[in-house]
């Protein structure tokens, strides 16, 4: 009864799907307001390119809509390249604005997944060392909106 199987090779070809590319721009302003999420970007965000579609940067906006602020939260780890145990904080999207005014995040890599997103990379500040930043929005109801100048 030993028979032979035909091995079946599946691929997973990494395609992202959202029209915009957020590596190395910087978020300089977040806003909750009727249940969603506004980040505004001191720079332009790089629109991925596709067939039909060339790549462009642009000035705009992401909303994300419908959020649940119990479950979205900045996370910052104490100054850059620091190893060892968990010296940060937690905070929440509001506590964050209003503790760290005039901050530059500035995003290095960014995950979507099922009503999920999150953004890392480095908190700049004037004249302090840069931490690194986690932006986790781990459900939220909407649609991500990108707002543009084009």
């Amino acid at each position: 009864m030993d028979e032979k199987k035909k091995m079946i090779e599946t691929r997973y070809v990494a395609d992202p799907k959202q029209p915009y590319g957020l590596h190395d721009c910087r978020i300089d302003n977040m806003e909750i307001s009727n249940g969603n999420l506004t980040l505004g970007f001191r720079d332009e965000i790089t629109r991925i390119p596709r067939p039909g579609v060339t790549g462009l940067d642009v000035h705009g906006k992401i909303v994300v809509e419908g959020i649940d602020q119990d479950f979205c939260e900045v996370i910052l780890q104490g100054k850059g390249n620091s190893k060892g145990g968990f010296r940060g904080e937690r905070l929440t999207i509001p506590e964050f604005a209003e503790k760290y005014k005039g901050y530059l995040f500035e995003v290095i890599n960014e995950y979507y997944g099922w009503h999920r997103l999150q953004f890392t990379g480095w908190l700049w500040m004037p004249n302090t060392y840069p931490k690194e930043i986690t932006l986790s929005l781990s459900y939220f109801k909407g649609d991500i909106v990108y707002i543009t100048e084009e």
